[in-house]
């Protein structure tokens, strides 16, 4: 499956990798494209991860080929791609999975997406196995009629930020509310949903500043202080791991609380 989407740009952390930002392009968009909005949030301690979708005929271009998540008709609310978007929600599964194995837990890793991109990312909630630290989802939207339910309740804790410009002419704002009434009708109790007067469909400055006050909420910059030597052997597995992994120590494959301490006392 991964060989059909195109490459995944970083924008690697100028400090301690700490937590990964994935977010998915809007359509016709590529990883680079959007990969601009890393440097405008100048968050110093996360890594940006900026998957490409596949090329695909689309139907509301007159079947032109280009970037996309899953097929969109020419109503965009009228029929849905069931297998491009489980497609998709597959393969961002698969990089929260890939950010997992360097020992990034999944309360340091965020999805989000721009239009396109956004609806993945609000609909791999309701299939997540566990809750991620939030959700990020620009310009974007949800079929009012969804039907599906939220597979792990815990992911309806999970902050979400909605972003919507009142002045968008592909994405009109009635959308963007019924899309916020409808997570809450799921039972999303930590959506955060605004609104950008005379914004059309991109990402105005006062949205960016207000999105890096949001992921400084959810993933604030850790500085773990390193412990005193006697003191290593009172820390619990969770406070070995944050050590290490402030140290940009992959954790994943310690499975002993024991190893786990004689990696934080080789440290100090």
């Amino acid at each position: 499956m991964a060989s059909d989407f195109g490459p995944t740009v970083e924008q690697k952390p100028s400090a301690t990798h700490t937590a990964t930002i994935i977010f998915l392009h809007g359509l016709g968009d590529t990883g680079a494209g959007i990969s601009t909005v890393a440097q405008a949030l100048r968050l110093p301690h996360i890594l940006f991860k900026f998957p490409t979708a596949p090329t695909r005929p689309v139907t509301m271009n007159g079947g032109a080929r280009m970037p996309a998540w899953f097929d969109l008709d020419f109503r965009i609310t009228a029929r849905t791609d069931s297998e491009g978007i489980d497609q998709s929600i597959a393969y961002l599964e698969q990089q929260i999975q890939e950010e997992a194995a360097k020992g990034i837990p999944s309360e340091r890793i965020a999805v989000g997406g721009f239009s396109q991109g956004g609806h993945i990312a609000l609909k791999s909630l309701f299939k997540a196995s566990q809750p991620l630290a939030a959700c990020i989802a620009l310009s974007t939207w949800l079929e009012p009629g969804l039907n599906w339910e939220v597979r792990t309740p815990k992911v309806r804790e999970m902050p979400v930020f909605l972003g919507h410009g009142t002045s968008d002419p592909l994405i009109p704002l009635a959308l963007a509310q019924s899309t916020a009434n409808l997570l809450r009708q799921k039972g999303f109790s930590a959506l955060d949903f605004r609104t950008y007067p005379g914004v059309q469909h991109s990402i105005g400055p006062q949205e960016l500043q207000d999105i890096r006050e949001f992921i400084l909420k959810v993933l604030p910059e850790e500085t773990a202080k390193p412990p005193a030597l006697d003191d290593v052997d009172k820390m619990s597995v969770k406070e070995l791991k944050a050590f290490l992994q402030s140290r940009s120590v992959n954790t994943r494959s310690i499975l002993e609380k024991s190893e786990l301490r004689d990696r934080v006392k080789a440290l100090l």
